[in-house]
């Protein structure tokens, strides 16, 4: 009995200890089970390498990122899938893990796909060759392919940025300036270190502030703004018309972050623009000024229009009719300026010296830029205006000289050939004004002579001039009628 006592002991224990084996090795099943269940379903790849680098397991996961079956990589050289360029960081890498052990430092290369195109991987070898379970160097890795791409296409768009000639800046919603490209900083003067953290007023006259404060607004509650006009200013003070494009940057949540701004340089554009408008208006003038003379407008009618509609179309403060009277170094001015009351008549007595240097002037064109010292003439009109530069031309026609047409400015500038063929154009039809008026002062001067017996009034043939009728006796041969010479005085 005791020896069947003893049996069922052992067969107790024998039935107990094979239950706690089962239960052990289900628990290691389900480990397992839940190991190759996180390996199968994983979006990173694991591989496992031997020393030399050949493939002795892959996840399942390397056919979504490689498109190869597990089955077709074991056995081979990982590195036959690695880019030519990027295989000696990866041996060295391996080698390195090898050397020390553990966990090796992240690295990034191309693995081929299976329809031969390229994926950039990032991934982390460790040396598990010591663990006896594993005996093999462990890498996981995982596709960067589109965070690789993303970085490249923001790389070249801070690259387009940076090379742009237009300034692109972006600020925070309340217009402290965030970034600042090479491109604003040529334009406007300032470095980025200088405007970083600083309102986007800086750039903008005091008198549009509330303008910017505006802008911001409606911006900043998501309304683009294209090709807004205004004035932004240098760092040296300089003034420049700039044509921008606003619009609002959005973080993740579709919230306004803050404003981008593409500021484009139009001050040569304008200035070009408002040289048409300069030009066009030149033409008007000429041509109305034609016309009127044509119209038989008096000289001194004509002249004082010439004189401030040439200031105006010219962009000059003044313009002036001069006249030398001879022995008696006397100029009559007829002066205008940009609005029609300025005009003003002159009569001036100018010293022996200063007559000579305007009489210099009749010779042709004559451009300065500094009037006060040009060592041709000083006239106390000139310096009372505050006149610095200026430009003149003779008013004359193929008989004679009548005087000068000048046009002056109280700043330094330099003029073109257009404008002074625009004061020339003027000073051609008031020559021809001129010329008019003194051959009808001839005529009348000679119709004041006494006539002979006999003469009779014709009527006016609408020719503007009398005519007479002589007696026969009285009438000179028609060889002997000549036009008389004209005074060049």
């Amino acid at each position: 009995l005791g020896h069947l006592g003893q049996a069922v002991r052992r067969a107790l224990e024998q039935t107990r200890l094979r239950a706690v084996e089962q239960e052990a090795l289900g628990a290691q099943q389900r480990s397992e089970d839940r190991f190759r269940a996180l390996i199968e379903h994983s979006a990173d790849v694991i591989v496992l390498l031997d020393p030399i680098g050949t493939v002795r397991y892959a996840s399942p996961s390397v056919t979504r990122l490689l498109g190869h079956l597990p089955e077709q990589l074991v056995e081979r050289p990982l590195f036959d899938l690695i880019h030519p360029d990027d295989l000696k960081p990866v041996r060295s890498a391996i080698v390195r893990v090898l050397g020390r052990g553990r966990a090796g430092l992240l690295i990034e290369a191309r693995l081929r796909h299976s329809d031969g195109t390229w994926r950039w991987c990032e991934g982390v070898p460790t040396n598990l060759l010591a663990t006896p379970d594993v005996r093999a160097i462990l890498v996981t890795f995982r596709d960067v392919t589109e965070r690789r791409e993303a970085d490249a296409a923001r790389a070249g768009l801070a690259a387009i940025v940076e090379s742009s000639g237009d300034a692109i800046v972006s600020t925070a919603p309340d217009g402290t300036i965030l970034t600042w490209n090479a491109g604003a900083e040529r334009a406007y003067g300032y470095t980025a270190s200088e405007v970083t953290g600083q309102p986007i007023s800086l750039l903008v006259p005091p008198a549009r502030a509330d303008e910017v404060l505006n802008i911001l607004e409606r911006v900043g509650k998501g309304e683009h703004l294209w090709h807004f006009q205004m004035t932004w200013t240098r760092k040296d003070g300089t003034p420049r018309d700039v044509s921008l494009t606003l619009s609002p940057l959005r973080d993740a949540t579709g919230r306004v972050s803050g404003i981008s701004a593409i500021a484009r340089d139009i001050t040569t554009l304008r200035r070009a623009e408002e040289l048409l408008r300069l030009r066009a208006r030149q033409q008007e003038v000429a041509a109305y000024l034609g016309r009127s003379a044509l119209a038989g407008v008096d000289f001194d009618v004509l002249s004082a229009e010439a004189v401030s509609l040439a200031a105006r179309a010219l962009g000059v403060d003044h313009c002036m009719v001069l006249q030398v009277h001879g022995p008696e170094r006397m100029v009559s001015v007829q002066t205008g300026a940009r609005s029609p009351e300025a005009a003003a008549s002159w009569m001036i007595s100018m010293s022996e010296a200063d007559f000579e240097g305007c009489m210099q002037l009749y010779d042709g064109p004559v451009t300065i830029e500094d009037v006060r010292g040009n060592g041709h003439i000083e006239m106390p009109l000139l310096t009372q205006l505050g006149v610095q530069s200026g430009m003149s031309v003779p008013i004359h026609d193929a008989r004679r000289t009548y005087g000068i047409f000048g046009a002056y400015s109280v700043q330094p500038r330099l003029y073109t050939r257009n404008d002074l063929a625009f004061l020339q154009a003027v000073a051609t039809v008031l020559a021809a004004c001129w010329g008019r008026r003194d051959a009808f002062t001839v005529r009348t001067d000679l119709e004041e002579i006494t006539l002979p017996n006999g003469a009779e009034a014709l009527p006016d043939s609408g020719s503007g001039a009398s005519q007479w009728r002589l007696p026969p006796a009285a009438r000179p041969a028609r060889s002997a009628i000549r036009p008389g010479p004209v005074s060049s005085q």
